[in-house]
């Protein structure tokens, strides 16, 4: 067993067993030479060596003089003669010749083995420390960096380097994030949360081992390997022109490391020590303290190529790697002291093995307060200074070159959708779709202008609603090309991205980057998404019509009605269509509400810890933003609205303008155009007047029933999201309808942009300003007598306001929005990919599979608008129809005064 007394190792090994065959040559005083073949075996060997090792300085510039001595051996060899000639086996039977033979063979071989063998032992020795001195000397030395070109990235004020130091600064190590994931943990085993096994320390990928020679290898592998450690510090990532540099520093750092060496003999079978063959697990304990690790790189990437690459996809290797020329290891720094090593057979054996005493001897040596703790310590930092700077400039230039042909995919949403093998995100054609719109409401203005001077001209679509005296002979051309405008942006629309979730590192006054891309959301890919993916079917099918069917139909529906003679369209028919889209054509608002929900449930803001009192912490921001499909679809929806409520006012005005040339059953389109009441086929009946006295006199409790529903509804909290991912809540929200559209500034990174404040005003008149004025004015007009103002007519406005009125479309925008996000799967996670981040984070993520879970409830406020919904929509029509009723009824009685 080895022990260690001041500067010296004293080892002494006993019970050594092995085995030796040979040629022997011999000549003796009688005569007798020849060759004859021996064996030589022995398990009672011992021997006793005496290692000097005196104090060796940091920085010296000698390496240690370790010197071997104090060498005694006994071999205790039994020689046995398997062949050669006849007086040479005859000579083992004589009496004391053999045992002369293994005296003088023990003799010399233990001789040799303290005499040459030993200084040529010492020579190697000698040779290999100072060349190792040498070479860790050499190690310390930098690596000349690449000057930096003009094309490349200066990371000095870079976006992407800025937000991963304030990133590191202000979230991950003020929140231990460094100590919880890479401080206590396991690195290689078979523990779920440790790296596949084995890893080869010696040997071939395949089969771990190293071929010696023809019949023999040898094995070295880790099986397990342990750190514990606390007190993780990161330095901030450091730029400056095309370097990066990072610092990490542990003040104690213990590894725990069982690894097996296995060696194959001649003749052995793996198993049979008796060949010369072993196999045996070992366990080690390293102590480091004050461990400073640091590393320089510099990373060449061209400018101009990695400002086409989004950031979100910066992630991805196969769009980064093509911008990269160059990237290269130019300094490796390692600083540790060494405080306690040492070795020792995991099997616990009591018996200790050579190859353990060998090894426990090694960590004798390397262990304080022997000399060779210095010297070891400046060894290896140098090495690792040198040999792993080496081997990972190595693996970055292989890495790099073999990204150079790669190419960057798409970004998400614009792939070929696996289900239906199509596109359903096309840019190039949503964007020429957008110009086309513009040109034409461009060119609408002009046109319209050239038009109102014209004089009207008796073409066959004469008695066509465009045609009608009460009609600006400039709004006659104006309105269809507004259609045609308002096709094509509808039509760009459907193709192109209407938001998109991020996270984002957003810090004051305008550091913003989109770090992360969650989710995309457009209309073919929301509708394919949940029929596909979410298996809500009905509510696929309910997005559609309303989102996509209903705004191409009415359009279409209105440029009919306005173009058409009303020899082929009568106005009874016309009347019924352009009433039906006013009416309905707010519900192609479903797809508006729907992305404005989107940016209110996916909001929520994680403040980092600000570096410096008084300054403002960069924030971590999951964000949905609106693009350019949005304001499409809104400009094109919210200018249909007007086209529809203008086609149904001058509907009215024609018939009115015309009643002298209307039949009797014309005339009664008057008292028609507001209410689907009566039937198409001719005026109401009286049958049952007895039934609409007691409707009359609920109406306006009615009114005033929903009026106070809709303002607690719109109060109280609507809905509730809870955020989760694999590592945990994330956070919560809840909002009434009234908070919510006071919050939407707040969704977007910028909350004063005339976008932003646009779609805030939007949602305010569309979802809750018009319903409320409805309701307001309904309520005057049935308990109080309203004033006529010139040109205005209050019934017609109540009509324009009950069609514009979406507070119910914003309800079933809320519901197919929960429903969708609910049934979504973000972040999808496969087994693998849940084995991967288990191994990585060193924590085990289990549950199901989705990566990023978001729960909704519907709350009391949502109620309450349903019911404040219906009432209204109840009320609303009758009291519409009461008003007209009475309005006629007054009428034909000022008819009959002036007749009389």
């Amino acid at each position: 067993m080895p022990s260690t007394e001041g500067s010296r190792l004293l080892l002494h090994v006993a019970g050594l067993g092995f085995k030796c065959s040979g040629q022997v040559d011999y000549d003796t005083s009688l005569g007798l030479q020849g060759q004859a073949a021996a064996l030589l075996a022995t398990d009672q060997a011992s021997a006793d060596l005496t290692v000097f090792v005196p104090p060796w300085p940091l920085g010296s510039s000698r390496a240690i003089d370790a010197r071997l001595g104090g060498c005694d051996s006994t071999l205790n060899l039994k020689l046995q003669i398997t062949s050669g000639t006849f007086w040479t086996k005859f000579a083992q039977y004589l009496p004391g010749v053999i045992e002369k033979l293994q005296s003088l063979v023990n003799e010399k071989l233990s001789e040799y083995l303290c005499g040459d063998a030993l200084a040529d032992a010492q020579n190697s020795l000698t040779d290999f420390l100072t060349r190792t001195l040498e070479e860790s000397r050499l190690a310390n030395s930098s690596h000349d960096a690449p000057w930096p070109r003009e094309n490349w990235v200066d990371w000095t004020n870079h976006p992407l380097t800025h937000g991963i130091a304030g990133l590191q600064e202000q979230f991950l190590q003020p929140n231990e994030v460094y100590n919880k994931i890479i401080g206590n943990r396991c690195i290689i085993g078979e523990g779920p949360m440790c790296y596949e096994l084995p890893v080869c320390l010696a040997g071939n990928s395949s089969d771990c081992a190293v071929e010696t020679n023809a019949s023999t290898s040898l094995t070295a592998s880790l099986f397990e390997t342990v750190w514990n450690s606390s007190d993780f510090e990161v330095t901030p990532l450091l730029a400056r022109n095309a370097s990066l540099a990072a610092n990490i520093s542990v003040p104690e750092f213990l590894v725990r490391p069982v690894f097996n060496v296995s060696f194959k003999g001649a003749n052995g079978t793996g198993s049979d020590n008796s060949s010369g063959s072993f196999s045996e697990l070992f366990s080690m304990n390293l102590s480091l303290r004050d461990v400073k690790l640091g590393a320089n790189v510099t990373a060449g990437v061209d400018a101009l190529k990695y400002s086409k690459v989004p950031g979100p996809q910066l992630y991805s290797s196969a769009c980064f790697g093509p911008c990269m020329e160059d990237v290269q290891l130019t300094r490796l720094i390692s600083e540790f002291q060494l405080q306690q090593i040492s070795v020792g057979s995991f099997s616990n054996e009591s018996r200790p093995t050579l190859l353990s005493a060998l090894l426990h001897s090694a960590s004798l040596l390397l262990e304080p307060p022997a000399g060779t703790a210095n010297f070891t310590q400046e060894v290896v930092q140098g090495l690792l200074q040198n040999h792993m700077a080496g081997v990972w400039n190595e693996s970055l230039k292989d890495w790099m070159h073999g990204l150079q042909d790669e190419v960057c995919p798409v970004p998400r949403g614009q792939e070929v959708y696996k289900y239906t093998g199509r596109r359903l995100i096309l840019p190039e054609f949503g964007k020429s779709c957008c110009w086309v719109a513009l040109f034409t409401a461009l060119a609408a203005m002009p046109l319209a202008i050239w038009w109102n001077y014209r004089r009207p001209c008796q073409f066959w679509y004469a008695d066509a609603l465009c045609e009608s005296a009460c009609v600006p002979r400039g709004l006659a051309v104006l309105l269809p090309l507004a259609i045609v405008a308002c096709l094509f942006f509808l039509l760009g629309s459907n193709y192109l991205l209407m938001a998109q979730t991020f996270v984002n590192l957003e810090e004051a006054p305008s550091y913003i980057w989109n770090a992360y891309a969650v989710m995309v959301y457009s209309l073919f890919y929301s509708i394919n998404a949940l029929y596909y993916e979410s298996d809500l079917q009905a509510m696929s099918w309910v997005l559609l019509c309303f989102s996509a069917i209903l705004p191409y139909v009415k359009l279409i529906l209105m440029m009919v009605s306005w173009i058409m003679p009303s020899r082929f369209l009568p106005l009874r028919l016309r009347n019924f269509i352009l009433v039906l889209m006013d009416d309905i054509g707010k519900f192609s608002l479903v797809d508006v509400f729907t992305v404005q929900f989107l940016s209110g449930v996916f909001h929520l803001e994680i403040a980092g810890t600000s570096p410096k009192p008084g300054s403002d912490p960069m924030r971590m921001v999951l964000r949905t933003n609106e693009e350019l499909g949005f304001a499409a679809f809104v400009c094109a929806t919210v200018v249909s609205l007007i086209i529809g409520h203008l086609c149904r006012h001058y509907h009215e005005k024609s018939v009115a303008y015309e009643l002298s040339e209307c039949s009797s059953a014309d005339v009664e389109l008057q008292s028609q155009v507001a209410t689907f009441d009566h039937p198409l086929s001719g005026p109401p009946t009286t049958a049952n007047s007895a039934r609409f006295s007691w409707q009359e006199v609920i109406v306006g409790p009615s009114l005033l029933a929903a009026f106070v529903l809709t303002v607690a509804g719109c109060s109280m909290t609507a809905f509730s999201v809870h955020l989760r991912c694999i590592l945990g809540p994330l956070g919560q929200s809840h909002f009434s309808l009234f908070q919510f559209a006071y919050g939407i500034p707040s969704f977007s990174e910028h909350p004063l942009a005339w976008p932003t404040l646009f779609n805030q005003f939007t949602f305010i008149l569309f979802a809750i300003g018009v319903n409320f004025l409805q309701l307001i004015l309904l309520l005057l007009l049935w308990y109080w007598r309203v004033p006529k103002l010139k040109h205005i007519d209050w019934r017609a406005v109540a009509h324009c306001l009950g069609a514009w009125s979406a507070l119910d479309v914003a309800l079933i925008s809320m519901i197919i929005t929960m429903l969708e996000l609910g049934a979504s799967d973000f972040v999808h996670l496969w087994g693998s990919d849940k084995d991967r981040l288990t191994r990585r984070l060193g924590i085990d993520v289990r549950g199901p599979e989705k990566g990023l879970t978001v729960d909704v409830v519907l709350s009391t406020g949502t109620y309450l608008l349903f019911v404040a919904v219906l009432l209204q929509a109840w009320a609303s029509r009758a009291s519409l129809h009461f008003l007209d009723k009475r309005t006629n009824a007054m009428q034909h009685g000022r008819e009959r005064l002036l007749v009389q």
